[in-house]
């Protein structure tokens, strides 16, 4: 399964927040922690804009980016 956006949280999440970051929106991670400390995941394609968004919107979240273009 292939990466399709970045996750950063904040230095004080933990992994219990990482999971339930990434649980919440149905994604999978699936690379990671890289030497800048983001996750790769993979999210799926439909509602992909809702669901970055309400990754985004997790306090513990510092940056939620796509890695793909998200248009059809």
């Amino acid at each position: 399964m292939p990466g399709n956006a970045l996750l950063i949280l904040y230095p004080d999440a933990s992994e219990a927040d990482l999971r339930a970051a990434v649980r919440r929106v149905g994604a999978s991670v699936v690379g990671g922690p890289t030497p800048a400390n983001a996750w790769v995941l993979h999210v799926p394609r439909d509602r992909f804009e809702q669901r970055m968004a309400e990754l985004a919107a997790s306090q513990q979240v510092r940056l939620a980016h796509p890695l793909v273009e998200t248009a059809p």
